[in-house]
């Protein structure tokens, strides 16, 4: 049988220790290459007499120890609209029902049959948070307790959550371009964490006196500028360039100020020629000896943090198949303990014409 889970099913099931859990296994086995990813591809096509596109994103990998091959396919509408004098990202609810399409395929590694599908919403902002986590937890300073947040969305709630697992924050100060999300968002995370969370009204604010930064946004454009940055920061980023779209989080300051800079793939960034990245190497700004993998710092095989003083810098490059296989997993084992989801005949799924 094969289980369809909903994102519903998935929350019930899915915590932020589980996600940081089997990701950190998924990055080691990758970084002793023991397990398989492959580049993410976007393929955009373009509407006649609109503003809006179409954007199929596909990525897939595999972790030997959990059993699986996943599979993900977003389904996309999007468009770019400028808010607050920022360029935006954003999806259009433009399926039936005002609604979205992402779905993760999991595959048996020994049979190649489908094991499940789910829907990729709950799971997708789950694993950003948790790989960004990561990146902090082996870049960040131990004392680091100060977090400065850019984003009040899911994103963003899925980061000051995560990063609340892996440092003990005491404070967190949180800028978005929309005042009301902004307090809003900080009003919540004060109640659930128990900390101090204010929402601050310019960017500057957020960064200056933080010990950790993290921008969770759907910008086009810097978030912040890099010579605000203090010694000893680490700074945390999820927006990035693809095939089509050029797209900066974090200034060419930033990257050229830090000591290390660590990304999920160098391929990737070559690949989809993501500009922050390549252009100041393209200028002799810095070169790759300062760039790694994550699967190579959690393995010990590049070093990080050296120093407090030192600006550390996870740009998190890019999503990976790996991540859904490893998370996929694991969600797929909790709901079938709790009975969550719907069984339906593998064999709808299998043919005896050899492919």
């Amino acid at each position: 049988m094969t289980l369809i889970l909903n994102n519903d099913e998935v929350e019930k099931v899915l915590t932020m220790e589980d996600c940081l859990e089997v990701l950190e296994v998924a990055f080691k086995d990758l970084g002793r290459d023991a397990a398989v990813n492959q580049i993410r591809v976007h393929t955009y096509v373009s509407m006649e007499q609109s503003a809006i596109s179409y954007r199929l994103k596909t990525m897939n990998g595999a972790v030997p120890r959990y059993g699986v091959m996943a599979l993900r396919i977003a389904s996309d509408v999007v468009h770019f609209p400028k808010v607050a004098g920022l360029i935006r990202q954003e999806k259009v609810a433009a399926a039936p029902g005002k609604k979205f399409v992402g779905l993760v395929q999991l595959f048996s590694l020994e049979t190649g049959e489908p094991l499940a599908i789910m829907q990729d919403g709950y799971l997708q902002a789950m694993r950003v948070g948790a790989t960004s986590a990561l990146g902090a937890k082996y870049l960040a300073r131990k004392d680091a307790h100060v977090l400065g947040l850019f984003g009040s969305g899911l994103q963003a709630a899925n980061h000051i959550l995560a990063f609340s697992k892996v440092r003990n924050l005491e404070k967190v100060k949180v800028f978005s371009p929309n005042a009301e999300h902004r307090k809003r968002f900080a009003a919540e995370w004060q109640e659930k964490l128990g900390i101090s969370v204010t929402a601050e009204d310019t960017p500057e604010n957020v960064v200056r006196g933080s010990d950790m930064v993290m921008s969770s946004t759907n910008t086009n454009e810097p978030t912040f500028k890099g010579e605000w940055l203090e010694e000893g920061t680490h700074v945390g980023s999820i927006v990035n360039s693809d095939e089509s779209v050029k797209r900066i989080e974090l200034d060419a300051v930033t990257l050229k100020r830090a000591d290390v800079i660590i990304i999920n793939s160098r391929q990737q960034a070559e690949y989809a020629g993501q500009s922050d990245l390549l252009d100041p190497i393209k200028r002799g700004e810095y070169t790759w000896d300062k760039v790694h993998e994550l699967s190579k710092l959690l393995v010990g095989d590049v070093r990080g943090r050296t120093s407090k003083k030192q600006i550390t810098v996870y740009k998190n490059n890019v999503g990976m198949g790996i991540q859904f296989a490893a998370v996929g997993a694991r969600i797929c084992e909790l709901a079938k303990k709790q009975g969550l989801g719907r069984e339906v005949p593998t064999d709808w799924f299998l043919e005896s014409i050899h492919p």
